[in-house]
């Protein structure tokens, strides 16, 4: 071979692989793109999957919380405690009136002293045990018995405080005593029921106060008299006007009202 074939030839073979090679790179670049693409295509959708995986995970515990709630909603009644079974009954309704009741009714029968042989019987039921004997007196006769004030002691006891007054009998000769006053302890049941605590207690009546009212201390016109006349009838039709005081708005008449049992001095208020 000669060196113009061999150059010739060798120009031409090292022409070929070159513009092949270029066209292979050139041929590539598309399908390497279209790989990225993929790829990241691949990419987005699994990250979008691991998201929506995550938050199907989170919210999971919706409906345990639903279950919880549903099961708090049934309402159960505490339980009564100890504490609450031994409270005291507050003075108030049928309580209030039956401590006073029981105490107005002991103080009546402790200081009664009629010769009955029930007695002792009637007080050992209102205290729950018998109390000392009592020496003989003059027959005595309570005439009246009111409660005017009571303290709570707690455990559903209560100290009463009742006024009264009793008349004697000395030597034939009914006798009417000083207004006293005593206090009374009394025990509340759950039940209602009430039972006598002790004894009575030796009270001192409180001082009342000072009066303000203006007694009667001049004359009256006589058509202010012919009034107070009229309201004082419903109990007599023997009525006499005594005097009276001028007020702001109406005049206070003293009155004499003649009844079977006695004449009785009353007042009447007579508007201007």
């Amino acid at each position: 071979m000669d060196l113009d074939t061999q150059t010739s030839d060798d120009e031409h073979l090292e022409a070929i692989p070159w513009s092949q090679l270029m066209v292979e790179a050139k041929s590539d670049r598309p399908l390497l793109i279209y790989v990225a693409a993929a790829a990241l295509l691949a990419l987005a959708v699994g990250v979008a999957v691991a998201r929506g995986l995550g938050r199907s995970t989170v919210a999971e515990p919706a409906p345990v919380v639903s279950t919880l709630v549903a099961k708090e909603e049934p309402a159960t009644p505490d339980p009564i405690s100890e504490a609450d079974l031994r409270a005291p009954l507050a003075p108030t309704g049928v309580g209030a009136g039956a401590v006073i009741a029981r105490a107005e009714w002991f103080v009546a029968d402790y200081f009664t002293l009629d010769g009955a042989g029930d007695r002792l019987a009637a007080l050992q039921e209102a205290l729950g045990w018998r109390p000392p004997a009592i020496p003989g007196g003059p027959t005595t006769y309570v005439e009246w018995a009111r409660a005017w004030d009571s303290v709570e002691l707690g455990d559903g006891r209560y100290r009463v405080l009742v006024a009264y007054r009793a008349i004697s009998s000395l030597d034939g000769v009914f006798t009417r005593g000083p207004a006293r006053a005593v206090a009374v302890t009394i025990q509340l049941g759950v039940d209602g029921g009430t039972r006598v605590v002790d004894l009575p207690e030796p009270l001192q009546i409180p001082p009342g106060p000072v009066s303000t009212v203006i007694a009667a201390s001049g004359p009256v016109p006589d058509e202010i008299a012919e009034l107070a006349r009229d309201l004082a009838r419903s109990w007599s039709d023997d009525v006499a006007v005594v005097g009276g005081s001028e007020h702001e708005e109406a005049w206070r008449v003293v009155v004499e009202v003649d009844v079977a049992s006695g004449r009785w001095p009353m007042q009447v208020w007579v508007e201007k």
